[in-house]
């Protein structure tokens, strides 16, 4: 049992570093990563013909809107996440139930980084993720 949950620990702890890390990049390099927010924002690599070209936003404010709620959320998800792991660490040794309830701050933190990554509202690839991953010549990825 307390292999699986140091497994569990590590795991999130894990996640926690790797968003950490994404956060970082993103305010530290703040202006190239918002050249490739507002590049997909606009939706300029879209055929000149494709009937969603409604869809673009062109004002700048809302271009640093969109990425600064991108950084609030992957810090939100970095924070949730580290309190999570550290508590899960903290009571590893202990009883189920208080296992169990050290669980909940990591659980707050997968479910905000799966809304982030659009995965709970059914589309492959909405939310925030679709903003900063998604650029396609081909075909936009707009749900």
């Amino acid at each position: 049992m307390p292999v699986t949950r140091l497994a569990k620990s590590a795991l999130v702890a894990t996640i926690a570093l790797i968003v950490s890390l994404a956060t970082f990049g993103n305010i530290t390099d703040y202006q190239t990563n918002l050249a490739f927010v507002q590049h997909v924002l606009m939706m300029d690599t879209v055929f000149p013909d494709a009937r969603i070209g409604y869809r673009a936003i062109t004002n700048p404010l809302l271009h640093h809107a969109a990425y600064i709620i991108i950084i609030a959320a992957e810090l939100l998800t970095a924070a949730l996440c580290w309190i999570g792991a550290i508590r899960m660490l903290r009571a590893i040794g202990g009883n189920p139930e208080a296992f169990t309830h050290a669980k909940r701050w990591s659980i707050a933190g997968l479910l905000s980084r799966s809304a982030e990554n659009g995965s709970a509202c059914g589309c492959r690839k909405a939310g925030t993720a679709s903003i900063r991953r998604s650029v396609s010549r081909w075909r936009p990825r707009w749900c």
